[in-house]
């Protein structure tokens, strides 16, 4: 049976220190280019909304980033490859990767913020990275450098700013691509990687720049605050499903796309797919509901009404009604936030 072998942490994060800070600014010097792709990108689907060419963004994105995780992974079946060799390998796998995904986001920048200036585009790029680097057991870091980056214009943030986002992203990278050492399958599976990796990253990114404040303030609070109000968000959504008729191919979608963005492990998501399934509906907790703020709880809200199908069941009406209650909204609270969800916002 195949056995991981020890991983060399602290060289790898040596090496992601003197390669990552080059990647951002070269990215970043060609701006320009990005804008000008959009531009092709409006002449080519003149029919298409900002959101549908930000997702012909991600399908272009994640197919040139699954090219560049099968060929990292070619190391893998030469015998006897050591370490040095294969760290190369990963390392420009992810410099290669970010560099993609960097301009991937400033395309979306371009889509959503038409009349944004090119210092702030790049400065949202680096916040949005931020939510991307932290780690869940750590939340001290991304506080730290977003409220260092927010402190700056962009051409005060320092090369040492990025490296430390850009080496936070890379370890993340090397855990997810720990697959591509199996031998005989590296190279399906360090593709694979790369292509999720990179729809993931958009599907995140197209709702940070569409709606930047709704993003901070639902991504950017606290550890354990955020996890109470993904985990209602969840919870109310299966319910308010399993209370329809039926389960569409649409409400599975919304469940799965939500799960991706939460980052749920694949056991969470396992077991919240395994609960869509059943017949019981759990309740909301009443210590989350006492937990979440009064935005926290009109967030879960709009989630459960974004998910209702557009002729709801008595029972989905019925628990909207006992959620509200519960939540204690007021009633010009409910109907702001049904207002934004007629329109899409």
């Amino acid at each position: 049976m195949f056995k991981l072998p020890s991983i060399p942490w602290e060289d790898i994060e040596k090496q992601l220190e003197e390669k990552v800070g080059d990647v951002f600014l070269k990215v970043f010097e060609t701006i320009d280019d990005k804008e000008e792709e959009v531009q092709k990108l409006r002449k080519e689907f003149t029919t298409l909304n900002e959101k549908a060419l930000a997702d012909e963004v991600i399908k272009q994105t994640s197919q040139k980033t699954a090219v560049i995780g099968g060929a990292a992974a070619l190391p893998d079946l030469l015998p006897g490859i050591g370490w040095t060799a294969m760290i190369a390998s990963l390392i420009g796998d992810f410099c290669l990767t970010l560099r993609e995904e960097l301009g991937m986001l400033l395309q979306f920048s371009f889509l959503f913020d038409k009349d944004e200036n090119l210092g702030q585009r790049k400065k949202d790029v680096i916040s949005f990275l931020v939510f991307l680097s932290r780690d869940k057991d750590n939340n001290a870091f991304a506080k730290e450098v977003l409220e260092e980056v927010q402190q700056f214009q962009f051409d005060q943030i320092s090369k040492k700013i990025m490296i430390r986002i850009g080496v936070q992203l890379g370890i993340k990278f090397f855990k997810k691509k720990m697959i591509s050492f199996i031998p005989g399958i590296g190279i399906a599976l360090s593709g694979g990687v790369n292509y999720l990796g990179t729809r993931s990253v958009g599907a995140l990114g197209i709702k940070y720049f569409e709606n930047k404040a709704e993003f901070i303030r639902v991504h950017g609070q606290s550890s354990s605050n955020m996890e109470v109000t993904n985990r209602t968000t969840m919870q109310m959504m299966i319910n308010i499903i399993k209370m329809g008729s039926s389960i569409s191919d649409a409400q599975k979608e919304a469940i799965n796309s939500n799960l991706e963005i939460f980052g749920y492990s694949e056991d969470e998501k396992k077991a919240w797919t395994d609960e869509l399934e059943k017949d019981e509906i759990n309740p909301i907790a009443m210590k989350d509901i006492k937990a979440m703020t009064d935005e926290d709880k009109k967030y879960v809200l709009r989630q459960g009404l974004q998910i209702m199908p557009s002729s709801p069941h008595n029972r989905q009406r019925g628990y909207i009604d006992f959620i509200t209650r519960a939540f204690g909204l007021t009633p010009s609270d409910v109907n702001a936030i049904k207002k934004q969800v007629e329109e899409g916002a």
